[in-house]
Parts: structure tokens; sequence; C-alpha cells
């Protein structure tokens, strides 16, 4: 019988690799200066296949913006510059400049650092659609460069994303509030081996699993949880809002 993979060995024993190169990425941002008032945020994400590197930034929104988010007619507005094999000095909206390069040839070592990786090469596992799940044809598996996720063509099933930006997993269910064993039985999901490649098989066959805790205090139907790792167990825990 083939070897499969449970979505908690997938999702916990890739994680230091997604929070490694989240890192780096982070440590990208101290190479630019925004130039322009008008940028909430910015970060450097992996994105695509094959993948590539980007620099994206995002305006702030005015209230002419949120009367439009209320109305759900607002567009993001997030400029995405592919700086895959090297950035420039400046970068543009139109003639405006929005912000500059510090140390190019330093930022432009760390790209090619981060692209020699073997998480940028391959970390992605779909190409086409999900992975199907050996419990349930209808839950398929996603595994990219920004995520990794449990999704369901039955909008009643709850499904389950992990990001590792923010390193937490967000559940969600249709209308009940959600129960730990909602979030074990998707974490005890599996799927063929085949289904992933080489550089997933050498994680995960050498990953040594940790027992899980949920602490049980959902009173609805989404849950975002952060992870506490300990010596001999990992603490899924619903993360405060500020």
């Amino acid at each position: 019988m083939e070897k499969a993979y449970t979505f908690k060995q997938i999702i916990f024993g890739l994680r230091k690799e997604y929070l490694e190169i989240e890192k780096q990425l982070n440590d990208l941002k101290k190479y630019v200066n925004v130039s322009y008032n008008k940028i909430d945020y910015y970060i450097f994400q992996i994105i695509g296949n094959p993948s590539r590197l980007y620099l994206s930034l995002n305006r702030k929104q005015n209230l002419l913006d949120k009367i439009e988010i209320l109305l759900g007619s607002y567009i993001h507005d997030l400029t995405m510059f592919n700086i895959t094999s090297g950035a420039e000095n400046s970068y543009y909206i139109g003639k405006k400049e929005i912000c500059t390069i510090n140390n190019l040839d330093e930022l432009n070592k760390k790209i090619k650092e981060i692209e020699e990786t073997e998480f940028f090469k391959n970390i992605t596992a779909n190409i086409y659609g999900t992975i199907p799940c050996n419990e349930n044809k209808f839950n398929g598996l996603l595994i990219n460069q920004n995520e990794i996720s449990l999704l369901n063509q039955n909008l009643d099933y709850p499904h389950l994303d992990y990001y590792p930006r923010e390193d937490i997993l967000i559940m969600e269910k249709k209308e009940k509030a959600i129960i730990p064993d909602d979030i074990f039985e998707i974490l005890n999901l599996s799927i063929k081996r085949s289904n992933l490649n080489k550089y997933h098989h050498k994680i995960l066959d050498n990953y040594k699993e940790k027992e899980i805790e949920i602490e049980d205090n959902f009173k609805s139907n989404k849950a975002k949880l952060e992870i506490r790792e300990e010596p001999k167990k990992l603490i899924l825990k619903q993360k405060k809002t500020v």
C-alpha cells in the first residue's frame, strides 16, 4: 500500500521551511525606501509556477475607497513589481516614483540567494488544481509558496488554511461553532506520497511528529489559531485580537 502523509504532517513538517523563507523575505524590506506617502505597506512575496519574486506595495485607502468597500465595488490597489533575477534602483507608478532601493547590489545578492533555495524551486505542489485526499474525493490539498490549504467542494464542510506570513491557522465552518474535533478531523486527512515531490519527501520523511493540543475556547464558526511549540507538543490557541 502506498505511503501517505497526513495534513498535520504536511503543515507542521513544512512549517520550518516556510518560516525560514518568510524571515529572508522580510529581511529584504530594509533595502526599500518608500518615497510615496500614500503607500500603506509593502512586502516581498513569492508567487507563481514557476516561482517568481515580487515587491508588492499597497496604497492607503481614502474615504471614497472605504465607501466602495462597503458597496462591494472596491478594487484592491496593490502594485506588484517582478524582481526575479534582480531589482532596479527605483520603481514608479506612471511617472510617480514610489520607492527607491538603498543598496541595490546587496539586495540583488539576497534575491539570488532566495531564488537558489530548494523552497523557491520546489515548494509548490499544485500545478493543476488541488491534490485529492484519500478519505474524500471532494477534499483537496493546496500547497504553494504562501499557504497550505484544505479546500472542499461542499461549502458546508469546514476548511483549514495555514498562512506562514503570520504563522497562523484559520479554520472556518459555514454555520455551527467550531469544536476541536473539527480541527483534528481535518488534520488527520491524508494524501498519497506520490502527489508530492522529492523536496517534500526529504522533509516529511524526516519530520518527527509532536502531540497536538487544542485549547477549547471557540465561540464562532471562524477561528484564528496561533501555534505555540513546546519540546514535546504543539499547542493551537485562539489568537487574541487587539
